[in-house]
């Protein structure tokens, strides 16, 4: 703006100011119409804030909200999840593996373990303070599997897959 329109806005100003009115385009606006504008308009802003912070805070986002679903579903197929010893009775089975992988594709997508474990698994298991093989429901040992953290999660899940197809144990591929 320049100064002369700054000097022309502080004299509209001080004149609503000290007569209480306000002519703009022929219009007349009395001093008691604007701040009844004013406080309406505080007031709507108040509301549509509070709306809009009440059902943020009912929506969780979408990774930790599928976070509780799955401790959900976790829960319904191990009814008393329990801490047990490290070693070969600590193991989850292939289906279990890929079950996890199924309910969290869309976030895993190419990521590796560094995130899975970060993002996924920690925040998974923290509230029990049990491991994922105690919470999923633990099973004795077939197979010894080491792999590199840095790998894609959905690699991993799969050479476990074509592996467990080509060696199944009893109960067939899925529960070994």
């Amino acid at each position: 703006l320049s100064t002369l329109q700054m000097a022309g806005q502080s004299k509209i100003f001080l004149e609503f100011l000290s007569r209480g009115v306000f002519e703009v385009d022929q219009v007349d606006y009395d001093f008691t119409d604007v701040i009844v504008a004013v406080v309406a308009a505080a007031l709507l802003f108040a509301i549509v804030a509070t709306s809009l912070s009440i059902l943020r805070s009912h929506n969780k986002a979408p990774l930790p909200a599928q976070i509780e679903i799955y401790r959900r579903v976790l829960r319904e197929s191990n009814l008393k999840p329990q801490s047990c010893d490290k070693g070969p009775g600590r193991a989850i089975q292939a289906g279990q593996l890929l079950d996890f992988l199924s309910h969290f594709q869309t976030f895993v997508r190419d990521r590796s373990m560094y995130y899975i474990v970060s993002n996924i698994l920690e925040p998974l298991t923290a509230p029990e303070k049990l491991s994922f093989a105690e919470l999923a429901g633990p099973g004795m040992l077939d197979w010894f599997v080491s792999h590199y953290w840095g790998h894609a999660f959905c690699d991993f899940c799969s050479s476990i897959q074509k592996h467990a197809q080509v060696a199944p144990g009893p109960e067939g591929w899925h529960h070994q």
